[in-house]
């Protein structure tokens, strides 16, 4: 199998994580198990941001680093209250920035350095304005 192929072939796999932490949030919001279900979307968005750095997909795995980082802010800081319909809304956001990311390199298309900035920098700003950063004691 050619290199192309296996960063193809992750692309796909990648998918799978995807519907892990889509389905890892919308359950959150039923479940008085948050930090449990909190913890698979940040699993499969630590193994996104890992693959994609490894297949050099930096972008994909800047983003997903991004969106594991809010994950963890949420399991440390607010994980005995459930997650509010504006930052769930948030996260599935970035969830569909990933994606088309993803797509956009299953097409054979780079991605944009200003396509970022415009689609993707204000979810993170967002919701940085509702959980603040990541410090250095989380």
């Amino acid at each position: 199998m050619d290199q192309q192929q296996i960063r193809f072939n992750f692309l796909e796999e990648a998918e799978d994580c995807f519907h892990t932490i889509e389905s890892a949030l919308l359950d959150a919001r039923f479940s008085s198990g948050v930090p449990e279900t909190l913890d698979l979307a940040l699993r499969a968005t630590h193994s996104v941001k890992g693959g994609a750095a490894m297949m050099g997909f930096i972008p994909l795995s800047n983003v997903a680093h991004r969106l594991e980082d809010f994950f963890k802010i949420l399991r440390i800081h607010h994980h005995s209250t459930q997650i509010s319909t504006e930052i769930e809304t948030l996260l599935l956001l970035g969830l569909d920035g990933m994606r088309k990311i993803s797509n956009l390199y299953l097409q054979g298309t780079e991605v944009e350095e200003t396509w970022l900035k415009k689609n993707i920098e204000p979810i993170f700003t967002q919701l940085s304005q509702y959980l603040g950063e990541i410090q250095e004691e989380d």
